[in-house]
């Protein structure tokens, strides 16, 4: 599974929908789930990307099935709090503001170059 898909079934998670890919917000998943606990990027990974059980997800750290529980739940509440999602979407933009600047650079360059050729 790539880190667009992982991101697009933690989207779906996080956001409770159900169709929507969630591709604007997929740079800003992949930052923030780096801030989580490692055993919680576990268990989340093993649970969600290679669609492991809860007490299999657990297994790496000897955690019993309710324990795994409890941390995916608590992850997945950590992602949904304001601040995260506003962090999520303001990757969104940053990377929006950097394609643009990118296109505008472009069209600017050419347009330099148009006046400078006559």
């Amino acid at each position: 599974m790539t880190d667009r898909e992982y991101a697009a079934l933690i989207y779906r998670r996080v956001f409770n929908v159900k169709d929507d890919g969630g591709d604007a917000y997929t740079p800003g998943i992949l930052k923030v789930l780096e801030t989580l606990r490692l055993r919680e990027q576990t268990v989340l990974e093993n649970r969600l990307r290679r669609g492991m059980t809860m007490k299999q997800a657990g297994e790496k750290f000897s955690l019993s099935e309710s324990s795994a529980r409890y941390i995916f739940k608590k992850a997945l509440r950590k992602l949904r709090h304001p601040s995260v999602i506003r962090d999520m979407s303001m990757a969104k933009i940053a990377a929006d503001r950097n394609m643009y600047k990118e296109e505008l650079e472009a069209v600017s360059k050419r347009y330099l170059f148009k006046i400078n050729s006559q």
